[in-house]
């Protein structure tokens, strides 16, 4: 068995929705996991590191949900009423709950959640978004051998229909490293040689998914033989000091974290996350976000980088709305262990 916090995905047993509510109750006590100094849009999000309660509710939900998408679950509106009672709080719960919502494919659940939307009168950003969603018109496409979808509001605004809720344990490197990754249907990237089409770096690869007005890409990085915590400071170092003299040094964060909560039995030594939200350098009128995370183990002698990419368009659907989502997507980065 795993040790890491991980090991309640093998014995969680199906939870109530009752979880998704009494969760939430907490994140008042919750103390930010980000450093003092932020940049102004940083400072509209937040982020702490779940204790082990909270992280057995996380995948408690995500299984109930899996349930109600496949029709195995048919909530009813106390259910859906239940749904709503958390979404805008800050807490994981909460995030979960709002991109399940947004993410649902069936139906009769959409149905539901606009009927009680239109009900109850509810008009915030995060409900316009919803009803645009369910009453977008989808645009099938082929891409990389397969059938993908974009969803279009009066040929105006876009959803690239990209999963957040849903996601799978894996192991990239085939090894003792881990993470929880958004399950999606991934194109791969490596970086070859182009003469001779030979690779150039077998520890370092991307995964990227997502259209044009939203998109979402992974970098995974291994570095082998880092013998001692002053190595890996040497490689914090380095990373940090390439960041900070780019033109976007103002909008980057970094902070060390310690191994209390979900993360106490992460299996590592040391801990680094960062994160930028920001515009995109090339693009200012697309909002993008940056988080990662660094992880070393002194008994595999190894650090490994995850670093999501995230961007949003102005005419993208959930453009008014991607704080949140820029905050869910940043707390997968405390998601990653070694066995």
């Amino acid at each position: 068995m795993k040790k890491n916090l991980y090991r309640i995905s093998v014995v969680a047993i199906l939870l109530s929705v009752f979880l998704i509510s009494c969760a939430s109750t907490k994140s008042a006590d919750k103390k930010t996991a980000e450093p003092s100094v932020q940049n102004e849009s940083q400072n509209a999000g937040f982020l702490y590191v779940p204790d082990m309660d909270e992280m057995s509710s996380f995948i408690g939900n995500w299984k109930y949900l899996k349930k109600c998408e496949s029709g195995e679950v048919v909530p009813d509106e106390k259910q859906i009423a239940s749904f709503f009672s958390v979404v805008g709080r800050n807490d994981l719960i909460s995030l979960q709950m709002e991109n399940f919502l947004r993410d649902v494919k069936n139906k009769d659940i959409q149905k539901s959640v606009e009927s009680y939307i239109k009900k109850n009168k509810l008009n915030t950003p995060f409900t316009k978004a919803l009803l645009k969603k369910y009453n977008s018109v989808e645009n099938k496409y082929e891409t990389s051998g397969h059938e993908e979808i974009q969803y279009s509001y009066n040929d105006e605004e876009f959803d690239e229909n990209i999963t957040l809720y849903d996601f799978n344990e894996i192991h990239p490197f085939n090894d003792e490293f881990g993470l929880l990754l958004f399950n999606n249907n991934w194109g791969a990237l490596r970086l070859k040689d182009i003469e001779t089409d030979e690779l150039t770096d077998e520890d370092h690869f991307y995964l990227i998914y997502g259209g044009g007005t939203n998109s979402i890409s992974v970098a995974f990085q291994e570095y082998k033989n880092v013998e001692t915590e002053e190595a890996f400071a040497d490689i914090i170092n380095g990373f940090i000091k390439s960041k900070k003299e780019g033109e976007q040094k103002d909008e980057w964060s970094f902070y060390q974290l310690d191994k209390t909560g979900a993360l106490e039995n992460c299996g590592v030594d040391a801990y680094v996350i960062y994160s930028r939200i920001g515009s995109e350098l090339l693009v200012p009128e697309i909002s993008a976000g940056d988080f990662g995370a660094f992880l070393y183990s002194e008994k595999y002698q190894k650090v490994y980088k995850v670093e999501f990419h995230v961007n949003f368009s102005v005419i993208n659907i959930n453009y008014e709305i991607r704080q949140r989502i820029f905050d869910y997507v940043r707390f997968f980065t405390l998601f990653c262990y070694c066995d």
